[in-house]
């Protein structure tokens, strides 16, 4: 696969600890970004799967009414505490 350059800015603290980590793995500042981008590449492509499987969930009625939902949340784990607004 062809590899490109890009340049980016990012805040100084947050450089001190990718350097940190790279060093730790004995990696290059280059390679730990490029596992980031990766990481973010897959969670991104995980997320929107999930979302239109959720949306075929939808368009084929399987969904679970909202009173029910919270019913068994409140069996399984109490009523949920809520804060209120002055």
């Amino acid at each position: 696969m062809a590899e490109k350059t890009v340049t980016v800015r990012i805040p100084e603290k947050n450089l001190k600890a990718l350097d940190r980590i790279a060093g730790f793995e004995q990696r290059s500042r280059s390679f730990m970004i490029n596992q980031g981008v990766n990481l973010l590449i897959d969670h991104d492509q995980q997320f929107r799967e999930a979302v239109e499987a959720g949306r075929r969930d939808i368009r084929a009625g399987r969904t679970i009414p909202h009173e029910q939902v919270v019913a068994e949340f409140e069996r399984r784990w109490g009523r949920a505490k809520t804060k209120r607004r002055a």
